[in-house]
């Protein structure tokens, strides 16, 4: 019985751990803000797209391109079509196919590939988006 009580004892006190979150990091340039944004402009990148999701690329650039322009007036953004037209103009083609690649294996961006491709489109900030399906799974 005292046996008993003392693992008690242990399992409700003993077991017991203070977590504290020390990180801090930061994924986001300080230059970065809505201000800057505005002033330096927002170029869609296209759509790539994971295995059964390439007939949704499309529509969701279009989707999101929309929303932008009708939720953020301030920005100038250029939709994917006129991102990748420049490209084409600026013969970077290569370089932006390389770099999706790259990132798609590592997470990794080549700083110097995205300035270029940033100054052809002739906006600062880039986005790039990948859909992906979502699976759920209920519990076994």
């Amino acid at each position: 019985m005292r046996r008993n009580l003392i693992l008690l004892v242990l399992l409700i006190f003993g077991c017991g751990a203070s977590v504290q979150n020390l990180s801090k990091l930061q994924y986001k340039k300080e230059e970065f803000t809505r201000q800057s944004l505005v002033s330096y402009g927002l170029a869609l990148l296209p759509i790539t797209a994971g295995e059964g999701m390439e007939g949704y690329r499309r529509p969701a650039g279009d989707s999101l391109y929309n929303a932008i322009r009708t939720l953020r007036k301030d920005i100038n953004v250029l939709d994917a079509q006129t991102s990748l037209n420049k490209i084409n103009d600026a013969q970077l083609a290569d370089k932006y196919a390389e770099l999706i690649r790259t990132y798609a294996q590592t997470a990794i961006l080549n700083k110097e590939s995205v300035k270029s491709l940033s100054e052809a489109i002739g906006k600062r900030y880039l986005m790039h988006v990948r859909l992906e399906r979502f699976y759920e799974q209920q519990g076994t």
